[in-house]
């Protein structure tokens, strides 16, 4: 027995092999690329491929490899690699995305967050670097639609921003200016932008030395709560109605949690991170609901984390982007008990999960490529 080991060991590997590939399927034929008029890619037809019990992508635009980006509530934005300061704004339009604007970054506004299809939020400065400001600028033209001073005592250090799902409104975090006093616990505002009348309110206020670590803003799309990813590692939950933080934490098996996005009606909040783990958490008072694995095992796996979260505008699914795998987890959270469905996007970590105006698509973006997926059963 032991003289064929060899023989045996690759038996064993061939078929996890074919296994393997039978759970992904096959990616079904479709354009690697859209036609182009102005420098912009024009919308392709989407075709519905199906295949028992699998999901496979009905397009794939190729697109510059990127290092970042995130939602817009039409569609995302991407910050390609080897582009310093460019901006690529892609609109969901017939049934696939549309690279529908690019511009580059003024040299007086950094970190830059879309938050409308033609608008951004940024951090400005007038004369000097003691001098920031927010500001809400159009890209399309170029002007100046708003801008916002901070408030006596505090200053815009590195602006950190997110939105609603649904566009409505956007959420800033600023910090109160240093003292001479190194006992001095940091303080930090949390505001509320409503992006319809343009004005900013201050929310809520939090305290300690966990602003580094923020990664991701959402608001829910009746704007009354703020989530901040990353606070400290873990999540900071604001009433912005009752200009207060509810609670602050994360989960005991979680190190680092970064991504949040609020379901349709604001009352529940799902977080993720380095564990490869959604949870569901209840808004107001912070408690787990529930755990979602976005793993082969249903456990935490080292290296495999969470990359990017998305809720369909429905509240039917949510999925999540992973990295390095380059695969997408799907669930329908109505179901009482979700199974996973698994997107294999490919090639590396997984920037941006983002589901179609009527919830029958689901785009994911690694790699170079985006991936257009039919999410209806």
């Amino acid at each position: 027995m032991t003289r064929y080991w060899h023989i045996w060991l690759f038996v064993i590997f061939a078929s996890a092999l074919i296994a393997g590939c039978r759970d992904k399927g096959e990616e079904a034929p479709s354009p690697t690329s859209q036609p182009e008029e102005n420098g912009l890619p024009q919308p392709v037809p989407a075709s519905q491929p199906e295949k028992t019990g699998l999901l496979l992508p009905s397009v794939s635009i190729a697109c510059n490899p990127l290092i970042g980006g995130d939602q817009t509530g039409g569609g995302f934005y991407s910050v390609p690699v080897g582009k310093e300061g460019v901006y690529e704004i892609w609109t969901w339009r017939e049934g696939t995305v549309v690279r529908s604007n690019a511009f580059a970054r003024p040299k007086n506004v950094f970190n830059i967050t879309i938050v409308q299809d033609e608008k951004y939020l940024g951090h400005g400065f007038r004369k000097g670097v003691n001098d920031a400001i927010l500001v809400l600028n159009s890209f399309k033209t170029g002007e100046v639609v708003k801008e916002w001073k901070p408030p006596d005592g505090w200053e815009f250090q590195s602006i950190e921003a997110g939105m609603s799902s649904n566009g409505k409104f956007a959420a800033v975090v600023l910090a109160a200016k240093p003292t001479s006093d190194p006992d001095e616990t940091e303080r930090y505002r949390v505001g509320r932008i409503d992006l319809k009348t343009e004005t900013l309110a201050w929310n809520g206020e939090l305290s300690g030395n966990g602003a580094a670590t923020i990664r991701r803003i959402a608001v829910s799309d009746d704007g009354r709560y703020i989530a901040v990813g990353g606070w400290n590692n873990g999540v900071a939950l604001v009433d912005a109605s009752a200009k207060k933080v509810l609670w602050s934490g994360r989960s005991p098996t979680e190190v680092s949690t970064g991504y949040v996005r609020f379901s349709s009606d604001g009352l529940t909040l799902y977080t993720a991170g380095s564990e490869g783990c959604v949870y569901t958490v209840d808004t107001i008072t912070g408690r787990g609901r529930g755990r979602l694995w976005a793993t082969d095992t249903g456990r935490s796996l080292y290296g495999h984390r969470i990359s990017s979260l998305a809720i369909s505008p429905d509240g039917r699914w949510l999925a999540a982007g992973t990295g390095p795998q380059g695969r997408v987890y799907l669930w329908d959270i109505t179901s009482s008990a979700p199974k996973p469905r698994t997107l294999p996007h490919g090639g590396s970590t997984v920037f941006i999960v983002e589901f179609s105006p009527d919830s029958q698509r689901l785009a994911s973006v690694a790699n170079g490529t985006i991936k257009i997926w039919n999410v209806r059963n």
